[in-house]
């Protein structure tokens, strides 16, 4: 048996009367799908997104500059072992310190939303 659907959940997409997967009532959310309360943390995490996008751009972008100053041009044609090096290698460091500083960050805007006291 394959299931496709969460539980409560009928073949045609919606819920089940009396299923703990009812749709919310009309004034628990807005138009957006989403609470009000959790518009700041939506915010600071879309901003963080961007911020690791813009990083990753900028350093990995400067990529192929760095390796024509390495490579200056040969008339033999050969390019240097160190540019191939910096080809294969660099990066990897550079994804890796820029994800695990990203994920640190998005764990500490939820932390520090879900400490915030929220008027209800």
């Amino acid at each position: 048996m394959v299931v496709t659907g969460g539980p409560g959940e009928n073949r045609s997409g919606g819920y089940l009367p009396g299923s703990q997967g009812a749709a919310p009532e009309s004034g628990a959310a807005d138009a957006g799908g989403e609470s009000p309360a959790v518009a700041p943390l939506l915010r600071r995490q879309a901003r963080l997104g961007l911020c690791a996008s813009a990083l990753l751009t900028v350093l990995l972008g400067l990529l192929p500059v760095v390796l024509r100053v390495m490579a200056p041009a040969d008339p033999g044609g050969g390019v240097p072992l160190v540019v191939w090096l910096a080809l294969g290698f660099a990066p990897y460091p550079v994804l890796v310190g820029i994800g695990w500083w990203y994920v640190r960050r998005a764990e500490r805007n939820e932390r520090e939303f879900t400490e915030v006291p929220r008027e209800a």
